[in-house]
């Protein structure tokens, strides 16, 4: 049959996501204990608002790096509610200026796991 390989084990289909237990969830609302980091508009001209989900309330760090690793900006540090929080970064870094168009990394740290998102900047 078709689930004879691996493959299987995250089988995706138009977001609908089974997972090996063969639970079905929506990605977006479903996501009970997996931390989830969004992004919108990307690319993004003037300001990018920045989603993330977290299973448990958390110690976190929410930053974006350029790509030879340098801190722009950090945008969150310090405990954030269990849930799903927003916020809105403008393109600036730490001291208000404009930075360069280009690809940023958006990083998010929690007690458990690191996730990260390219951003792209466009002036």
């Amino acid at each position: 049959g078709p689930c004879d390989n691996a493959e299987c084990d995250g089988l995706q289909a138009e977001g609908l996501v089974i997972d090996p237990q063969g639970d079905v969830a929506w990605h977006g609302h479903e996501h009970d204990h997996e931390t989830v980091l969004t992004a919108y508009p990307n690319p993004f001209l003037q300001e990018v608002t920045i989603g993330f989900w977290l299973p448990q309330e958390d110690l976190i760090r929410l930053e974006v790096y350029d790509l030879s690793g340098k801190l722009v900006r950090e945008l969150q540090s310090g405990y954030a509610f269990a849930g799903e929080q927003q916020v809105i970064w403008n393109g600036r870094g730490s001291g208000g200026q404009l930075i360069g168009q280009g690809v940023y990394l958006l990083r998010l740290q929690s007690s458990t796991e690191v996730l990260t998102k390219q951003l792209i900047l466009i002036r």
